[in-house]
């Protein structure tokens, strides 16, 4: 097979962290005021303290081997109990491993009616998607229906041109340049509970005449990258995307759980509803998006371990899936520059092990996958509380699983909240954290002593005409207040001079004239930089 794109010259900062900033952009969405002491906690610094109890439910697979006995089930139990109470959102945690699978559910599907999880409660995994829209990729490379050196441009003419061209390799392994259409969304004026369809996301996208850098150049993770994948592969298929990966895809592995979501309002049976958990209280968060490709994918832990086990080689009838999930393996084994993005998929060191894995946020959902290829070793956990940071509960199960095998103590394992390291976690803040959910570097706090500056010279509106979206600004203590007509409110902190702070734009540089009036200001957040607002004339 050819292996020329293979994504082994990638480098990634270390740490695929927790929580990032797109997750934090969530947290912060979801408690919008139109003016606070503070923004939502920035991307990188941690998430809401749990102050949960022990009691807990627990189902286990119907088809596991371990009925609820032995060390590693008794330590889930004490892990899982001590974070979940029965009455409140919670978890499905799986352990798969060459002899058996555990299942652990905690905590309640609806709080409305009562109904606990289980092994088919249905999650969105969020970015986990990638690693199905990779397969479905491949699948059409081993028809030869496409390359992976095409230009994006030849199944999409409506996409910018760029010298260099963005080639379909380029989305795959985030090094296009594309920018990432949260913050593209979030700046246009949408909030994330909005109804958000494919449809959308693609105009917005079309709309972008720069990209973050030369397609090739740099890595940047961009959601909109496989957000084209999706719709190249339905153009070429001749089928929409979520019927191709029904067709082609979950339909063949058995997953009768999974789905790519179609749209707002569409009913998907056992969906676990989405809830924002925070010390004081317990909201419902609406999901009303549909981002095929990148994101929308609807699963059961059930169909998870059916997924886990065909990638480890388990026998499957889709043979020609077999054949295309050979390009995801090539690009996490041995001999490969780590950390890196291939595939759908993150690829680092963890503890001595080479680790795959890919997380995901979407308004309450939370998701995590982690896999051990070599010792065939899988976690899952997929959630309905916006405080549950997956991925490092994750990791700590899969060192739990580790440890039964090394008969090392449990007690060095234990999961805690926070922007902390813990034993068996990585950190979860600092200089180069990232995470394969939705997140990039956290732009550093504001200063303590904001600088002096004469702020109504900064009072006006500013328009960016590709987003179509008009932001007006207007002095308010030391920092600067944006309101936009849909967005609402939110601060602009000064940090020096023409320079200014904000959880919605990120980094602001303002610009002047020769004269010394200002003109405009240019946004660079974590995933999208360049983006110019001009300044209206009044």
């Amino acid at each position: 097979m050819d292996k020329s794109w293979l994504p082994g010259s990638i480098r990634w900062d270390s740490g695929w962290a927790k929580m990032g900033w797109t997750t934090a952009l969530l947290v912060w969405a979801a408690s919008w005021a139109p003016v606070g002491p503070s923004p939502a906690p920035l991307p990188g610094h941690g998430v809401d303290p749990w102050g949960l109890s022990s009691d807990t439910l627990v189902v286990e697979a119907p088809q596991a081997t371990d009925e609820g006995e032995g060390p590693l089930s008794a330590a889930l139990d004490q892990l899982l109990g001590d974070l979940f109470e029965p009455d409140k959102p919670g978890a499905a945690v799986f352990v798969s491993t060459r002899d058996r699978d555990v299942v652990k559910a905690r905590g309640l599907a609806s709080m409305e009616h009562g109904l606990p999880i289980t092994l088919e409660t249905v999650f969105d995994g969020a970015s986990v998607a990638k690693q199905f829209t990779a397969l479905g990729l491949a699948l059409l490379v081993e028809r030869e229906l496409l390359s992976l050196d095409d230009p994006v441009r030849r199944w999409l003419p409506e996409f910018p041109a760029h010298e260099p061209p963005v080639r379909i390799h380029h989305l795959l392994h985030h090094t296009s340049g594309v920018r990432d259409w949260p913050g593209l969304l979030l700046l246009a004026g949408w909030r994330f509970e909005d109804v958000l369809t494919h449809e959308q996301i693609l105009r917005v996208t079309f709309g972008q005449a720069d990209l973050n850098f030369p397609a090739g150049s740099r890595t940047t993770y961009s959601n909109t990258g496989y957000v084209l994948l999706a719709e190249i592969i339905g153009r070429r298929s001749g089928m929409a995307f979520p019927e191709f990966m029904r067709q082609e895809i979950f339909g063949p592995l058995g997953m009768r759980d999974t789905r790519i979501a179609g749209g707002a309002g569409e009913v998907i049976p056992r969906r676990a509803t989405s809830y924002r958990v925070t010390p004081d209280e317990v909201r419902g968060v609406p999901s009303n998006l549909s981002a095929w490709g990148s994101s929308s994918l609807f699963t059961s832990a059930g169909d998870l371990l059916r997924w886990v086990e065909f990638l480890h080689g388990g026998e499957s009838a889709a043979l020609e899936l077999r054949a295309a999930a050979e390009r995801l393996a090539e690009a996490e084994g041995p001999g490969m520059v780590t950390p890196r993005y291939g595939w759908g998929q993150v690829v680092e060191g963890w503890e001595a092990h080479r680790l795959v894995r890919h997380g995901g946020a979407w308004a309450g959902y939370r998701s995590a996958l982690l896999r051990l290829p070599e010792q065939q070793i899988a976690v899952g956990v997929l959630g309905n509380r916006s405080d549950l940071d997956a991925d490092a509960l994750a990791e700590s199960v899969l060192s739990l699983v580790l440890a039964e095998g090394d008969e090392t103590p449990t007690e060095s394992v234990a999961y805690e909240v926070g922007g902390v390291t813990t034993p068996g976690n990585m950190p979860t803040s600092g200089p180069g954290v990232a995470n394969a959910s939705g997140a990039g570097p956290a732009p550093d706090p504001p200063e303590a002593d904001a600088p002096r500056m004469e702020l109504s010279e900064y009072l006006g509106d500013y328009r960016n005409v590709e987003l179509e979206s008009t932001y007006n600004l207007t002095p308010l203590g030391d920092a600067l207040l944006a309101t936009h007509a849909r967005l609402g409110h939110h601060l602009l902190r000064a940090v020096g001079p023409d320079h200014f702070r904000s959880v919605v734009f990120g980094e602001i540089r303002f610009q002047r004239d020769s004269r010394g009036r200002i003109t405009g200001f240019t946004a660079h957040q974590p995933r999208n930089t360049g983006i110019r607002f001009q300044r209206v004339d009044s």
